[in-house]
């Protein structure tokens, strides 16, 4: 796995391609706002078999273990997300996947 350092907005984008890339939804990157609550039928209305699939990916592309009770809580927004992948030491992203 290759490390790379990633800037906030790097890391934002990145997570962004990798949520619409793997759950197939049909937006553009731009119109999935870090502040959009992903699981909320008002927002982006995900659900429990998408948050497993976002739990995998960040473990697959960015290295990072998700425990399931975890989901609910750091998975609501992209901005939670990446501020749980900001808060460790260094963010490893795999270009492989």
């Amino acid at each position: 796995m290759k490390t790379e350092i990633l800037n906030r907005e790097e890391l934002v984008n990145r997570l962004r391609e990798m949520i619409i890339r793997r759950l197939g939804l049909e937006i553009e990157s731009s119109e999935l706002s870090e502040e959009e609550l992903l699981f909320d039928p008002e927002g982006v209305g995900l659900d429990s078999i998408d948050a497993f699939d976002i739990a995998l990916g960040l473990e697959l592309e960015f290295d990072y273990k998700l425990e399931e009770e975890q989901y609910s809580t750091s998975l609501e927004s992209l901005k939670k997300i990446t501020d749980l992948l900001l808060s460790r030491e260094e963010v490893n992203v795999n270009n492989d996947v």
